[in-house]
């Protein structure tokens, strides 16, 4: 008598348009299936089973199976953070890319001065690597929804080190948000004018599940301003959050209490929710 196959799910690369599964069977064989939606149905169609003999074979063969934009975008997810963002998926471009970014840098009284994700993306190759080719594939076309991949999880994180570039990243965003209705999203960004004309690209139609996040770029300095700069057509602010980082010392003699710091972004989730106040405030690291 046969054995019975023990079938465990592993990883599923989905679109609007297609996906790939692949799935553990016995021993030491996966199975990857592709399959592809026809007209306007909502159900999926295989049309192509393959078995292979390892994981790494399985996901190579899964991801060239669907569209190469959507291999791409989710090969530029980054699904193992650590510390606070655990269990977040992030999709993130590369500061040093970002001219903004640059020239924030340069400035002694900008955050940017002191910038984490620089500091760390030198250490880090590969993931600079990562976020290279994510900034060269977000910001070069406007992509059709159906190609946005569904992310495996319910909060999604746009830009954990870089910043918006240009309207077509930013016009990519808003749509990426739209189709991944299943998850909490939330953008940060220092430059609101790009995303508002990301907007200008596409229409004004924000996702309910977005949330927009403005860095402020003074230390210890909330930018209370941006939010009545930027009013979308339905007369509600396009920046949900204000997101300030301060120095020990200025918390400390004004009384400011800090509300995001070394805990778990999943369990405050203040960023991702818009019942959870205005102002997010942070401890300079």
């Amino acid at each position: 008598m046969a054995s019975k196959t023990n079938i465990e799910k592993t990883m599923c690369i989905q679109s609007g348009a297609e996906k790939s599964t692949i799935e553990k069977l016995d021993g030491k064989n996966y199975r990857v299936t592709h399959a592809t939606r026809r007209g306007n149905s909502r159900f999926y169609f295989s049309d192509n089973v393959q078995i292979v003999k390892s994981r790494a074979a399985a996901c190579r063969l899964a991801l060239s199976l669907v569209n190469p934009i959507t291999a791409a975008l989710f090969n530029g997810l980054c699904m193992n953070h650590t510390a606070k963002m655990k269990d977040v998926i992030s999709f993130s471009t590369y500061c040093g890319l970002n001219p903004r970014c640059i020239e924030r840098m340069k400035d002694g009284n900008s955050v940017c001065a002191a910038c984490f994700a620089a500091r760390q993306m030198k250490r880090q190759k590969s993931t600079r690597e990562k976020l290279i080719k994510n900034t060269e594939i977000i910001t070069a076309s406007i992509y059709s929804p159906s190609l946005f991949p569904i992310i495996p999880g319910d909060m999604f994180r746009l830009e954990a080190f870089g910043d918006l570039v240009n309207d077509i990243q930013a016009a990519n965003y808003i749509m990426w948000a739209a189709v991944n209705k299943q998850a909490l999203v939330a953008l940060w960004t220092k430059n609101p004018d790009v995303l508002w004309k990301g907007f200008e690209k596409i229409g004004f139609n924000k996702p309910k599940n977005l949330n927009v996040i403005f860095s402020s770029p003074r230390l210890n300095t909330p930018a209370d301003n941006m939010r009545k700069l930027y009013i979308m057509p339905d007369g509600k602010p396009m920046i949900d959050k204000i997101f300030t980082v301060y120095t020990k010392k200025y918390i400390q003699e004004n009384n400011i209490i800090a509300n995001c710091g070394a805990r778990s972004c999943r369990g405050c989730k203040r960023c991702y929710k818009k019942s959870t106040g205005v102002y997010v405030r942070e401890i300079l690291k």
